[in-house]
């Protein structure tokens, strides 16, 4: 997603690219805290994926390019499967609501393939998507026109096990079918209907109880307004068992 530059400084930490090109950032307690503090602060970097990020291939914070950037990595690259995940909140935006027409001029002879993953949890910054309005039906129906063969990964109880199990197998589906398709397509006049996942989970999930599930897990999960709310924040935190993650002197297990 446009905004998403957490993730991708993220794994070039991990991956030791990080340090190696700011070495400032070193692998250790005090690295990790020059990395939080410069995220998305003055004079830090910003919370997008911006030209200093390791491996960047987007030069803005603006939404809408999520799909243009998979769709142009692709190109040339006949056995690259490219996912690019869409927020519903950059869903509307109009470089990305008219990027769905790009399947249109994909060679699967000569090129890759993207495969979209809409990420939809019903809010943008301070209200509903257009898409989480819709039914199923409707949706469906808005990507089949625009060619693609829809599948969907949602559970209502939103219970973590059953929609990873989910997500996997989804996963291995659309991968041997795209290797179908791409096996079976020969010098045919018409595009193939590629795969494509509506990803449905609350927002904020994992998040904290409080602003899960509405817009107020955008931004800020909690306030700070005194005492006992920094204690929901390190409780929260917590949650995610860092113990299992990190040594005694903040290095990655």
């Amino acid at each position: 997603p446009g905004h998403g530059g957490q993730v991708a400084v993220t794994n070039a930490y991990l991956d030791g690219t990080y340090t190696e090109i700011y070495p400032k950032i070193t692998k250790d307690e005090a690295g990790l805290q020059k990395l939080f503090k410069q995220f998305s602060f003055p004079g830090g970097v910003s919370s997008h994926v911006a030209p200093e990020t390791p491996g960047s291939i987007h030069e803005g914070g603006e939404l809408g390019y999520s799909l243009i950037h998979a769709f142009g990595a692709v190109l040339d690259n006949p056995d690259l499967i490219a996912v690019s995940i869409v927020g519903d909140g950059e869903a509307e935006t109009g470089p990305l609501a008219t990027s769905w027409n790009i399947n249109k001029f994909i060679n699967p002879k000569t090129d890759g393939v993207v495969l979209p993953i809409v990420h939809l949890n019903g809010y943008k910054i301070s209200n509903p998507t257009v898409l989480s309005r819709m039914s199923i039906e409707e949706i469906t129906s808005l990507f089949k026109g625009y060619g693609w063969d829809v599948y969907f990964v949602e559970d209502k109880n939103n219970t973590i096990d059953e929609m990873q199990e989910k997500m996997a197998t989804t996963m291995d589906e659309i991968v041997a079918k795209i290797k179908k398709i791409k096996e079976e397509y020969k010098d045919n006049i018409t595009y193939p209907k590629w795969p494509m996942i509506i990803l449905r989970t609350k927002k904020g999930w994992t998040g904290p109880k409080e602003t899960e599930g509405s817009f107020k897990a955008h931004q800020v999960p909690i306030e700070i307004t005194d005492e006992s709310k920094l204690q929901e924040l390190e409780e929260w935190l917590k949650s995610y068992h860092p113990e299992n993650i990190f040594n005694e002197d903040g290095s990655i297990k």
